[in-house]
């Protein structure tokens, strides 16, 4: 799934709105809390497009195999 930059916005604007009316003691980590997670979803929720031609390495006898060289994806 692609990144919204404005469903980012939008959960973090809803955030600052529920901490107003929130206990000032748990304030800060209250925005600590819910904030990283607003974060952590959108990095989860990412589509990764890894490039074609890859090198790999494959072991016969087992089908396993891992990348001969680094590429770089795109993350959307």
């Amino acid at each position: 799934m692609t990144v919204i930059k404005s469903d980012i916005q939008t959960s973090i604007k809803t955030l600052l709105e529920d901490l107003k009316v929130g206990d000032p003691e748990e304030t800060i980590d209250n925005f600590a809390d819910e904030l990283s997670t607003i974060i952590t979803d959108a990095i989860l929720s990412a589509t990764i497009t890894v490039p074609a031609a890859i090198p790999v390495q494959v072991t016969p006898a087992t089908g396993t195999g891992a990348t001969t060289a680094p590429a770089t994806a795109t993350i959307a």
